[in-house]
């Protein structure tokens, strides 16, 4: 059996959508963090799909996503670029 992904996706644009869909229909995927912007859209996105192990972050309190070691797998689905810069600057 596979070993399971951790996953912590930033963005819930058009692409972050796409790309959260295809986390979705993976089986070794499991998503413990959604940071979005907009947090009553990523809150939305966490009860249509009854992600219960996922937890909701802002942009300004993704410390705790950079520390988490079960994240193995952490995309950027971003299209703006000063906030693209921010989160490369925080990454460890």
């Amino acid at each position: 059996m596979s070993e399971e992904v951790g996953v912590a996706l930033f963005g819930l644009g058009a692409i972050g959508t796409i790309h959260l869909l295809n986390l979705l229909r993976n089986n070794r995927a499991v998503i413990y963090y959604l940071v979005e912007r907009d947090l009553a859209k990523a809150r939305d996105i966490v009860e249509k799909y009854h992600l219960k192990d996922t937890t909701v972050v802002s942009y300004d309190n993704t410390r705790q996503v950079y520390e988490d070691d079960r994240c193995s797998f952490i995309p950027f689905i971003l299209c703006c670029g000063f906030t693209r810069e921010q989160f490369h600057r925080e990454s460890p």
